[in-house]
């Protein structure tokens, strides 16, 4: 304590850019990550709720669209519940937010893999009018793309995330 009084305080330089966007000038633009940025981060629980419900919707609908004999047609209801699950976990739970998002981005990874991997080498049947389901692989490509929309989305967020951090967090 003596020896902390007897030595100057270092004066440690500003930083680059504004980690308060409440106290931001609003016409600044920073070369950290902006406040745009930062309220798309903080969006991602609501983001993650409505492409679960997107999803939901879309295997619910292929499910009754066709016939209700095609039990695979609710796949994407089983993506789109995990992701409505973790974004209302992030929702009621921030201190857990960071964890639920990233096995959000995970299924998303997994659904977007999972459609377009499956639906993208049908396409080409579906559109010679060839393919006996055309419903199915129309409904793992439109899966599929929700899920990479989502996914990009999560990477961004993770990425400004990571920018709008101190410099100095973790080096200890």
């Amino acid at each position: 304590m003596l020896l902390r009084r007897a030595l100057p305080e270092a004066k440690t330089p500003a930083p680059s850019c504004h980690l308060n966007f409440l106290t931001a000038p609003k016409r600044k633009v920073s070369s950290c990550a902006g406040r745009d940025s930062r309220e798309i981060h903080r969006a991602m629980p609501l983001l993650a709720i409505i492409f679960g419900i997107l999803l939901d919707v879309l295997g619910t609908g292929a499910f009754f669209a066709s016939g209700g004999h095609a039990p695979t047609a609710l796949i994407p209801s089983g993506f789109g519940m995990v992701l409505l699950i973790c974004g209302l976990l992030a929702k009621l739970k921030p201190g857990i937010r960071k964890h639920v998002m990233h096995v959000a981005a995970t299924f998303g990874l997994l659904g977007t893999f999972g459609g377009l991997g499956m639906g993208l080498p049908k396409l080409g049947a579906v559109l010679a009018h060839t393919s006996t389901r055309p419903l199915a692989v129309w409904s793992q490509i439109a899966m599929g793309t929700l899920c990479l929309i989502f996914v990009v989305l999560c990477i961004k967020s993770f990425i400004d995330a990571r920018r709008a951090r101190p410099q100095d967090y973790g080096s200890k």
